[in-house]
């Protein structure tokens, strides 16, 4: 995910393949909303952008921020893997792996030193510490560049799945366990593909949602999806003792 103002410049490229498509110029685009050329360059590089002309924008482009996110998965839907070095790192230090997936999720570092009480020699570090990992670049005042978009994965069998996968895992299930939900049913490989089918339906409205989320402003929390549609036997209903 990219921080706020990351996303509206990745909104704006969006806005402006739409405007590309339709045979919309930069000039009718400014004349149609009565505003002046410059101010259109400006507002479709991402300059000087709220939520408020946002809004302008899509109303004139008839469409709507659910629309806009889906084109923006559309186009930059992707996923990166940490490298073998950010992976042990991450491991040995789950602070900073903390820290960036909430600048991965939109908070920007002001943010999160509001919110964890990080002292300024605190946020120096982490920021430090990620820009060497080349996963940011750090700018004056504490801004800072994403490197990598989109969804981070784990290395299968890498440093952070053996670290945290069992762990995290656990924890979820634990905590939840009142509201999980383990059937067992006899299917076909075509259903149980057709079901797996389903789940990245799931997994693809809820990214839409956090684009959305985040581009609107409303609040969110960190949630927590869990999938799995295997052939699966339990021990417990796999073995029938003599009596």
């Amino acid at each position: 995910m990219l921080a706020i103002d990351q996303k509206i410049d990745a909104f704006m490229s969006v806005i402006k393949s739409t405007l590309k498509a339709k045979g919309i110029s930069q000039q009718q685009f400014s004349k149609d909303l009565n505003i002046s050329l410059a101010t259109g360059k400006r507002w479709l590089s991402g300059r000087g952008v709220n939520l408020d002309i946002l809004f302008r924008i899509l109303d004139y482009l008839d469409l709507n921020l659910t629309n806009l996110a889906e084109l923006m998965k559309e186009r930059d839907h992707s996923f990166f893997y940490y490298t073998k070095k950010q992976e042990e790192f991450f491991s040995l230090n789950p602070s900073y792996l903390a820290y960036f997936d909430h600048l991965l999720r939109g908070s920007t570092p002001k943010g999160i030193a509001h919110k964890f009480k990080l002292s300024s020699r605190s946020q120096r570090r982490y920021l430090s510490a990620l820009d060497k990992l080349q996963l940011i670049e750090v700018h004056p005042g504490d801004k800072i560049t994403l490197r990598v978009k989109g969804e981070p994965k784990w290395r299968k069998g890498g440093a952070l799945s053996k670290a945290f996968r069992q762990s995290a895992l656990k924890e979820f299930f634990d905590s939840n366990s009142e509201k999980l939900s383990l059937s067992f049913y006899s299917l076909t490989k075509k259903d149980l593909n057709n079901i797996r089918s389903l789940f990245d339906s799931i997994r693809e409205v809820a990214r839409t949602s956090e684009n959305v989320s985040l581009v609107s402003g409303k609040k969110t929390t960190q949630s927590c999806l869990v999938f799995a549609a295997e052939t699966f036997e339990p021990k417990f209903l796999s073995n029938i003792e003599e009596l």
